[in-house]
């Protein structure tokens, strides 16, 4: 005999799922451009020469910039704090508080910032590197800050 409730049941499921995904609040590429380039012009005004990554809320990179004199190194710190950031929806600068010596994407060193909306909804995250910790934790709240205004 067959059985409709399952296949019912799954079909109302993937349904909800499809529903919450496309309402989600989500970063698009427009204010995440706006985002790396206030990023860049803080890092201009302090003189220097950072990596900055964009991610949305699934830990897809959205913009990527490496400023001239910008190491190699340091841009692929940018894009681990960035996608640490995405992934767990919590800055980096406390996961080192989680005392988990190594994890997938687990970045506990300060630079990569969570970005919410208006609604305070996490829609992707910032990750900086190039200079001290603090100074990539400036410069990532100054391009986000940079859209708000």
């Amino acid at each position: 005999m067959f059985k409709i409730g399952p296949i019912i049941f799954s079909l109302i499921f993937i349904s909800q799922m499809s529903y919450c995904e496309e309402n989600r609040s989500a970063l698009d590429l427009a204010t995440a451009e706006k985002i790396k380039h206030g990023c860049l012009s803080y890092a201009k005004k302090h003189n220097l020469n950072l990596s900055i990554a964009i991610y949305d809320s699934h830990g897809n990179l959205i913009s990527f910039s490496r400023m001239d004199g910008a190491s190699v190194g340091v841009s692929e710190i940018a894009r681990w704090k960035g996608k640490s950031a995405a992934i767990y929806q919590y800055p980096t600068s406390e996961m080192k508080e989680w005392n988990i010596s190594s994890g997938p994407y687990i970045a506990p060193v300060a630079g990569g910032i969570p970005i919410n909306s208006l609604t305070d909804t996490a829609i992707g995250a910032i990750g900086v590197s190039g200079a001290d910790s603090l100074t990539d934790v400036a410069c990532a709240k100054a391009g986000i800050s940079s859209v708000s205004k």
